[in-house]
């Protein structure tokens, strides 16, 4: 397997929280049953005063997060801008159903999160586990779960600080750079097999 990682770059950029706001990056194309399971969570964090943004389109996200009033949003963001957009959140969600699709879902929303000093909050899928349990971010299992852990780190500095800096040292091994040599190895154990005796036999041609 082959995890997915992030460029070095990232790690350097200074993140700029807007204050009391948390968010998502993604949209309800790519990522439609996601947001469900936050329940009322988000919607309830803005009756309480707290802001929520979406980075990216905002089309039919009001419903899909439960929320009490329409989204902060950024509209779609183009790709050299998402990172930074993504850092100034004060806290990123990273919610997503129990599907079997899901299942085989990489960890790289938690991934950028953590890359970009975000304190995040993941569902306890396969792959948010397994970075979950390297230092980066919370996990919530249901909308209270949700509603308590992002309102923690929305009201603590100092627990975000902290969640921000475990994020980023577990990430810093997690780049792009760092893992390359994987990508190497799987190509080059991939043509020593296809070329070797276990391969695949050319057949001649009949004449």
């Amino acid at each position: 397997i082959l995890r997915n990682a992030v460029p070095e770059v990232l790690l350097k950029i200074d993140p700029r929280p807007q204050a009391g706001v948390a968010g998502w990056g993604g949209s309800l194309h790519s990522h439609p049953d996601g947001p469900q399971v936050v329940g009322n969570a988000m919607g309830r964090l803005q009756r309480e005063g707290y802001k929520f943004k979406i980075v990216g389109p905002p089309y039919g996200t009001k419903m899909a997060f439960g929320l009490h009033e329409e989204a902060i949003t950024t509209g779609p963001v183009p790709v050299q801008r998402w990172p930074h957009e993504l850092s100034r959140l004060q806290v990123g969600i990273a919610p997503l159903n129990d599907t079997r699709f899901n299942a085989a879902k990489s960890w790289l929303k938690m991934l950028e999160y953590a890359a970009l000093g975000v304190p995040c909050v993941g569902s306890p899928r396969v792959e948010y586990r397994r970075i979950h349990d390297l230092g980066v971010g919370l996990l919530a299992d249901n909308p209270r779960q949700w509603h308590r852990h992002v309102r923690a780190l929305l009201d603590s500095e100092s627990m975000r600080t902290e969640l921000a800096a475990a994020g980023r040292d577990a990430v810093s091994q997690l780049t792009i750079e760092k893992t390359a040599w994987r990508w190497w190895e799987a190509w080059t154990e991939a043509y020593r097999i296809e070329r070797g005796p276990l391969g695949l036999k050319k057949i001649k041609q009949p004449a």
